[in-house]
């Protein structure tokens, strides 16, 4: 298996455990009666995950901290899955595509996390997000705004890169006062997402309104450290919803399984479809 997909081998296989529907199941408020179906469509995704891949580069410029562009995809077959269930009528077996294929890209953040670790000089410290913050313009440093939700049809809101992909950055204030202490953070406009895609190389586009396809594709940022004992801040702490009801707080780790056990903000609602 090349480098480009070796993290989607481990987490096919981890989709397989019966926990993972269950898991499903709890947080898509699912019954019983569906457990089934779900396991019939889960074995169907698995099976169009063929071209499922990754590819992760280092953003130039951006050394303190090291920061890696990161793009993913499920790949096409997954697209097809669902479109022909919607063809046939099939609507329930249609959202089961969306949610169960959202939640297996999900799990690829905890193994992409992983990933880094065992190369055994970064750990994953931060995610940053595309459309998760503007710079206000007076200096004062950084204000949020959502993430762009899409068409209903996939992830849309992940990190972009400026198009010439050479790592330029925006000054974000990081005191407490919005002042003084500045640090260098990857662009996130939302305008720089075709960019990005474009310069991993990979079967990845965009629309107009920056909604990816395939569908369940993500492009973001990593912030890398070589502090063995640094935590990932967890998805959550890229986005900008501070008002959502299902954020994370900091600290909660997505490396292993631990966050999956837990509500998505908005933005990974996206991801999810949800």
């Amino acid at each position: 298996m090349g480098r480009e997909n070796e993290i989607f081998g481990g987490v096919i296989e981890h989709c397989k455990r019966a926990d993972f529907v269950e898991n499903v199941m709890r947080k898509a408020h699912y019954h019983s009666e569906d457990r089934e179906l779900l396991w019939e469509v889960l074995k169907e995704i698995l099976e169009c995950m063929e071209d499922a891949v990754f590819r992760d580069w280092e953003v130039e410029g951006l050394n303190d901290p090291k920061v890696r562009a990161v793009v993913m995809t499920l790949g096409a077959g997954v697209d097809r899955l669902q479109e022909a269930f919607l063809s046939e009528g099939k609507l329930t077996e249609a959202y089961m595509v969306e949610v169960l294929g959202s939640e297996i890209l999900l799990r690829a953040y905890g193994a992409y996390n992983a990933w880094v670790k065992a190369q055994g000089k970064y750990v994953v410290r931060r995610y940053y997000f595309l459309g998760a913050r503007e710079e206000s313009g007076d200096g004062g440093g950084a204000t949020e705004e959502a993430g762009r939700s899409g068409d209903g049809g996939g992830a849309t809101e992940e990190a972009g890169h400026p198009g010439d992909g050479k790592g330029a950055t925006e000054e974000a204030g990081h005191s407490g006062d919005g002042k003084g202490v500045k640090k260098a953070e990857p662009s996130l406009s939302l305008d720089t997402l075709p960019g990005l895609l474009e310069k991993s190389g990979l079967p990845v586009t965009c629309t107009e309104g920056f909604c990816m396809i395939p569908k369940k594709s993500v492009a973001f940022y990593a912030e890398l450290s070589q502090d063995a004992t640094a935590v990932c801040e967890g998805i959550c702490m890229g986005c900008g919803r501070k008002d959502c009801p299902n954020r994370m707080e900091a600290g909660r780790s997505i490396s292993g399984n631990r966050t999956l056990d837990h509500p998505l903000t908005y933005g990974y609602a996206r991801i999810l479809g949800l």
